[in-house]
């Protein structure tokens, strides 16, 4: 069995190629005898696999996983069984340390205490890679070029006991070039005093622009707020007067004239009384000689409550023409009102119903008789297991099509 005989769809099929590459390259100063019989798996040869070739294997400058390993492992034991299925005879191996290739799995003790130790040493180093970037959280790089790899505490006050910065450093004194960090900014020692002055005057300097900057936003705030409440101011103003105008008018438009006031029939502004302009109602030719106005007709129109129980195409028929609980039809409302009347949540309600008691008109003008148009229609929703929603906007425009 050679690299080209694996089959494709093998998810093996990488590591099992890096096994046989292995046997016939690397591995031939471990393994003797023919190519073919270097490619038997046994314990012994899975082991110096994993030791001599995926151990020093690195991904990114980063030694393989305890996983990989196990794949490996998974892989190279299903070579063994794919092998043992071709082979059908214990193969005579040209070894002297393994006299003859016993099927037996090549998982065997070595192998796995080999695993174990793999796996000890990933979690190891995973341990001191947790701890090594705790630490890295802990610590700033410091400012002085002179100690570029030296590492300092993230912030210290100027109260702060100089102890604590020797337990941060692990009990020794602090690095030199270097002091706690107090109120008023960044103080070096006198050795660095000229390469960290600029900094800290940069840092003040971005710190009065930061301040500069809060100052100005919070005029443009107040300013805001000074110009949302003179807003609000003119909108009262602007909500009284369009009150006052209202009621002026309604005082106007139901005064009569007195016996002492003449009636006038020109069309022009009154004038203003005491020198004050005020709002005053315009005077309209009056066509009746005592001068008094014609009486405003105002129209009342009835509030409607439909059937909500309304489940058949009867029910709607019957409030459409005769009406619901005393009250009057649909139509009649119709007739006298337009659509004047349709307001608030019955407007949507009466629409559809509407279409449907059309519907039924034109059924009955096409030679229909009114209980025929009903049973029909009503049969026409019951075939189809539909609701009388859904009949609002399928409603079949003629009697043919029912």
């Amino acid at each position: 069995m050679n690299a080209s005989s694996i089959q494709r769809k093998n998810p093996y099929q990488s590591k099992q190629t890096a096994y046989l590459n292995w046997c016939h390259n690397e591995g031939k100063k471990f393994i003797p005898g023919p190519p073919k019989l270097r490619e038997i798996v046994t314990p012994k040869r899975l082991f110096l696999f994993l030791k001599t070739h995926i151990e020093p294997a690195k991904v990114r400058e980063i030694p393989l996983s305890f996983a990989s390993f196990d794949a490996y492992v998974s892989a190279i034991v299903d070579l063994y069984h794919r092998q043992r299925t071709e082979f059908k005879v214990r193969p005579v191996l040209d070894d002297p340390n393994e006299p003859d290739a016993d099927w037996v799995t090549p998982r065997d003790d070595r192998v796995k205490e080999y695993l174990k130790q793999i796996k000890k040493e990933r979690q190891n180093v995973h341990r001191v890679t947790q701890s090594h970037e705790m630490a890295q959280e802990r610590t700033v790089t410091p400012t002085s070029t002179n100690s570029s790899n030296m590492l300092i505490p993230t912030t210290f006050t100027g109260n702060s006991d100089p102890s604590l910065l020797s337990n941060e450093f692990g009990g020794i004194e602090p690095p030199t070039g270097y002091s706690i960090v107090s109120s008023q900014g960044l103080r070096g020692s006198s050795s660095s005093t000229s390469s960290s002055g600029t900094d800290i005057s940069y840092l003040n300097q971005q710190l009065a622009k930061t301040n500069d900057k809060v100052n100005r936003l919070s005029m443009d705030v107040q300013q805001l707020k000074e110009l949302l409440t003179n807003t609000n101011n003119k909108v009262t103003q602007i909500v009284e007067m369009l009150t006052l105008v209202s009621k002026a008018g309604q005082v106007g438009a139901h005064r009569t004239p007195s016996q002492s006031e003449p009636v006038s029939n020109s069309m022009e502004p009154p004038q203003p009384a005491n020198g004050q302009y005020g709002i005053a109602p315009v005077s309209v030719p009056f066509s009746n000689p005592t001068g008094a106005p014609p009486a405003p007709t105002t129209t009342v129109i009835p509030e409607i409550i439909l059937n909500n129980k309304a489940k058949t195409i009867s029910a709607i028929w019957r409030e459409y023409k005769i009406g619901y609980k005393g009250q009057p039809s649909l139509a009649e409302m119709e007739r006298k009102y337009g659509t004047s009347w349709r307001r608030g949540r019955i407007r949507k309600t009466v629409q559809r119903r509407r279409r449907i008691a059309q519907a039924i008109e034109t059924y009955i003008n096409q030679g229909l008789t009114e209980e025929e148009a009903l049973f029909r229609l009503e049969k026409y929703r019951q075939e189809r297991s539909k609701s009388l929603f859904w009949l609002y906007s399928n409603v079949p425009e003629n009697s043919y099509d029912l």
